[in-house]
């Protein structure tokens, strides 16, 4: 591996956990570790060492942490994901945003490689995580490029333009834009749009990202794209009666992650369902109180390589049934 990825004093603490109990209890090498983590040995070997140093290994696990890795294991398990990163679970809405949000950070930073390309959705966690990212060296070969036009302009908490470009800014990398709202007015204003030089080929460079980060809605109120859209509580109504139970870059499913049409989506100017489940890694973030459905239907069109939650809805998913 290229390079040290050297993590910043804060990042050490989520990591050292999963680090030592791969080490510890799953028997992997250091050099396992480093790929499958994406950083180097030496930077594993360093978060062993404090790890040991700071007491958060005495070849026992304390009790809140065991219990956090091991339904790790089985979700991940279950669910054939190549990652499940939980965080403790708090009910307060925005707190919890802010851990799931430092979590992603944290991964997207030791995940970043020179010239990778990273698709996003919208939503005020990923714009959290932007604020928060804080890699220790610059990718300046790497791109962020939306997934979806712009959401809510009035509120740059959400704006997908701020997140590209805060994300590009911070590692030196480059922002790829669609100058475009999320949702427009009709399917003829969309088609022209979607012929346009610079949001084709900005949409296709999104379809062909290495790795997609997306937050998963669930249907309801706080759907992004509802709001975007001036949806009201009948058209909530009538996705949830046609089985509706979350989103992604706009885009509805059911429980068993079928699409759900609806009028919406021949004015959404952003990838579509097939194209999110042809993307070659996914990274989605969800949590909190009602949103276990939502990432079930997300984790059931087997799209989702890393999952980052909750622990509360990480025990909900692995009571589902198959």
């Amino acid at each position: 591996m290229e390079g040290d990825k050297t993590l910043d004093e804060g990042r050490y603490d989520d990591l050292a956990i999963r680090v030592a109990w791969l080490y510890y209890q799953h028997g992997l090498t250091q050099e396992q570790i480093a790929r499958k983590f994406r950083v180097s040995r030496t930077t594993v070997a360093r978060v062993l060492q404090r790890a040991r140093q700071e007491g958060l290994v005495e070849f026992r696990f304390a009790p809140a942490p065991e219990r956090l890795m091991l339904l790790e294991d089985k979700l991940r398990e279950q669910y054939a994901l190549e990652e499940v990163m939980l965080v403790p679970t708090i009910f307060e809405e925005t707190a919890l945003r802010t851990a799931l949000a430092e979590v992603t950070a944290a991964y997207l930073e030791r995940s970043l490689e020179d010239g990778m390309v990273v698709g996003l959705s919208a939503s005020r966690t990923l714009h959290k995580m932007a604020e928060t990212f804080a890699p220790s060296r610059k990718t300046p070969n790497c791109v962020f490029v939306q997934m979806i036009g712009g959401i809510a302009a009035e509120d740059p908490r959400v704006d997908t333009y701020n997140v590209n470009w805060k994300l590009a800014e911070t590692c030196g990398g480059i922002a790829k834009h669609l100058f475009t709202p999320a949702v427009v007015d009709s399917s003829d204003v969309r088609e022209v749009l979607m012929n346009d030089g610079h949001i084709a080929e900005t949409l296709q460079l999104a379809s062909r990202c290495d790795m997609g980060i997306m937050v998963i809605a669930a249907c309801g109120p706080d759907s992004p794209i509802l709001r975007m859209a001036n949806c009201g509580a009948q058209t909530i109504a009538d996705l949830q009666a046609k089985g509706s139970v979350g989103e992604v870059v706009g885009r509805f499913y059911d429980i068993d992650g079928k699409a759900i049409r609806y009028e919406l989506d021949g004015r959404i100017v952003g990838l579509d369902l097939e194209q999110i489940r042809s993307l070659p890694f996914v990274v989605a973030v969800a949590g909190g109180v009602g949103r276990g459905a939502a990432i079930l239907g997300a984790l059931r069109q087997g799209f989702i390589e890393v999952l980052i939650t909750d622990f509360d809805t990480g025990v909900e998913l692995a009571d589902a049934p198959d």
